[in-house]
């Protein structure tokens, strides 16, 4: 009886970590570290189902410490206290003398939070100060990560190592514009030290899931090491990685890499209590677990207010739950169609007086929609 229960329970784990997502390398320039990385990541992946920097010493040998972070009101010229900064020192470009680093995990865009990484001189801050003000941040570093870094232009970062995957023609110019794979959006900073050398790991929310690692320069310039790109465990992982070869090739992807993609798409409104009301709804389809969605809708006269909702919501079972404070939003998917059904509308941003997104919504394309920069 021993041995049976012993046969099941391996049996149920094999079957847990074979649908495990996985990342594949699409861009090396540095074998060691690239290889490296790409084990701990997917050691995680299998372990865990999510990437757990903190469980590895390559990251964990770097030791934060929290300060305060401090703003002045514009209203009323008093100080005020945001959430807390993390600060460090360490060699981050590599130049044979320590910086400090201080991490911003709280810069919020009209929706989740993002990673900024300010990098100073050791003579520039004053490590031991209690506090720190949001201007002195971006005055005085010499290197910033995330928004209104010289890299991340419109919050956008550009994955140059690859081939471009499309090229378009702009009326009274002589050149076509080179369309690049990119992260966008929120980003997620995660320095650590491989060797003698500092490197960091970057991801953002996108559909494919990238993971960047990069180094700064002692001149402070990055430079992209490693390209990965997420492989769905519950989708087809041959043809997953077939789609990675064609990243890397540059042959642009309309879907997940391996996902079975069962509800991304365009969706339209097309039954309404509400007269004079059109909406329209944006999916993809993340990952087994995740969506991520673009709602809007609007009425006619008299008041013509609009509304729009957008963010990740959990999947499970052809349903999908939205929840974001007192924001609750379910999406129920069949044959084409997705029933949209408002709990509470009170804490979603954006929503016009008396405006409901609600009704049932049909299957306009296929086609993969571009939600911030998910190509």
């Amino acid at each position: 009886m021993k041995r049976i229960l012993l046969l099941v329970l391996i049996s149920l784990s094999q079957f847990s970590t074979s649908f495990a997502d996985e990342y594949v390398l699409v861009m090396s320039k540095d074998d060691n570290v690239c290889q490296h990385m790409l084990k701990l990541y997917n050691g995680d992946m299998e372990k865990y189902g999510e990437l757990r920097y903190s469980e590895h010493k390559e990251f964990n040998t770097i030791k934060w410490e929290k300060r305060d972070y401090l703003w002045v009101s514009m209203f009323d010229g008093k100080g005020k206290r945001g959430e807390p900064l993390l600060i460090s020192r360490f060699d981050i470009n590599n130049d044979g003398k320590p910086e400090i680093i201080i991490k911003d995990e709280h810069l919020t865009l009209q929706g989740p939070d993002s990673d900024v990484l300010y990098v100073f001189r050791k003579g520039d801050l004053d490590y031991s100060q209690e506090g720190f003000l949001i201007d002195d941040l971006s005055d005085k570093a010499i290197a910033i990560l995330g928004f209104s870094g010289s890299s991340f232009v419109a919050n956008v970062y550009m994955l140059y190592a690859l081939p471009p995957f499309e090229s378009l023609t702009i009326p009274g110019t002589k050149e076509p514009l080179k369309v690049y794979y990119s992260l966008g959006g929120w980003f997620y900073f995660n320095p650590f030290l491989y060797g003698n050398k500092y490197f960091v790991s970057m991801n953002g929310r996108t559909a494919e899931g990238w993971q960047v690692v990069l180094y700064l320069t002692p001149e402070n310039q990055l430079r992209d090491t490693c390209y990965f790109i997420k492989v769905c465990g519950h989708g087809d992982k041959q043809k997953g990685a077939a789609e990675a070869e064609d990243t890397k090739a540059g042959k642009k992807r309309d879907t997940i890499p391996g996902a079975k993609d069962l509800v991304s798409g365009t969706y339209e409104l097309i039954e309404t209590p509400v007269e004079y009301r059109l909406g329209g709804l944006d999916v993809v389809q993340v990952s087994k677990d995740k969506i991520k969605f673009s709602l809007n809708c609007g009425v006619g006269p008299p008041s013509y207010n609009q509304a729009s909702a957008s963010g990740f919501a959990t999947y499970k079972n052809n349903k999908a739950f939205y929840k974001d404070g007192d924001c609750e939003i379910t999406f129920s998917f069949k044959n084409n169609t997705v029933h949209v059904e408002e709990k509470s509308t009170r804490g979603c941003m954006f929503y016009g007086n008396n405006v409901s997104c609600g009704g049932v919504y049909k299957l306009k394309s296929r086609e993969l929609p571009n939600l911030d920069g998910n190509k």
